[in-house]
């Protein structure tokens, strides 16, 4: 895959990872801003987190595509070892 294609398909991963942190905000009841609170930032700043996920975001994306896992894979054994 080349960089163009990567940058794609991650592009997609990220606005998927976004909405996925709005519905389960908006599914809990809470603002941006009580989540941004939390954070110790401003509003604005966690929204564009929502809309456009971090450098980071690509990097551990990058990490599990080398493993040949998807991101859910990689949650879903954190939340194994949580018990």
């Amino acid at each position: 895959m080349d960089e163009k294609q990567e940058k794609a398909e991650f592009q997609q991963v990220a606005k998927r990872f976004g909405a996925a942190l709005k519905r389960i905000r908006k599914r809990k009841k809470l603002s941006s801003t009580k989540i941004a609170r939390e954070l110790l930032t401003e509003s604005s700043n966690y929204l564009a987190f929502e809309k456009a996920p971090n450098p980071q975001l690509r990097t551990i994306w990058r990490i599990c595509r080398a493993m040949g896992i998807e991101l859910e894979e990689l949650f879903n054994e954190m939340k194994k070892g949580e018990g």
